[in-house]
């Protein structure tokens, strides 16, 4: 089977995209490179919420390339990638819909009704899943 990872192109092998990736970093300045924001970013090990002057956070900017929202509004709010229990697909499913901040949730985001109740079955939004079973 074929291994996907993050930033990887359809038919290109892992060697292909590191060389790929080695140029962009030797010919880009930290503003110009990005990787595609989604789950993965839950453990990026580049993520500063409070660099210093002479420090950097590559989280924030490639969140900031993919999304347009500025660093600091990055910084200073929770981001859907925060959310405890995420997975791929609920996250896909909120990029999809521009929704980068939790601030942008609601409940009809996680199948509720906004005064707290389940959606009835078929609820668009995405699929309820338990014990790792979709329903």
């Amino acid at each position: 089977s074929e291994v996907t990872y993050p930033g990887g192109m359809k038919g290109e092998t892992f060697k292909d995209a590191a060389q790929r990736w080695a140029e962009e970093l030797n010919d880009a300045t930290p503003d110009s490179f990005s990787t595609p924001i989604g789950l993965q970013c839950s453990s990026c090990e580049y993520r500063l919420n409070d660099p210093s002057e002479r420090t950097y956070s590559g989280f924030h900017n490639c969140w900031k390339n993919a999304t347009s929202i500025e660093t600091e509004e990055l910084r200073q709010n929770p981001l859907v990638v925060d959310l405890y229990g995420n997975t791929k697909a609920t996250m896909k499913i909120f990029l999809s819909k521009k929704k980068i901040l939790l601030s942008d949730l609601s409940a009809i985001d996680f199948d509720l009704e906004e005064d707290g109740t389940l959606l009835e079955d078929g609820a668009p939004n995405r699929k309820k899943e338990r014990s790792g079973h979709t329903i």
